[in-house]
């Protein structure tokens, strides 16, 4: 059986902390900021493939 355990290790903590920031500044993105961020990713994956000769 699992303990409770209450403390955690530093890179546990560290962990949980950006988790929660991440989460905290998805949660104010509106969908003009996801249609941004999405165009984003697929020009850096466009890039990325064309270096490769895909």
């Amino acid at each position: 059986m699992k303990e409770n355990c209450n403390t955690c290790d530093p890179c546990e903590e560290n962990f949980w902390n950006e988790v929660k920031e991440i989460v905290d500044n998805v949660k104010n993105y509106t969908k003009k900021d996801h249609e941004e961020k999405k165009k984003e990713v697929q020009d850096a994956f466009s890039e990325e493939e064309s270096k490769n000769g895909k």
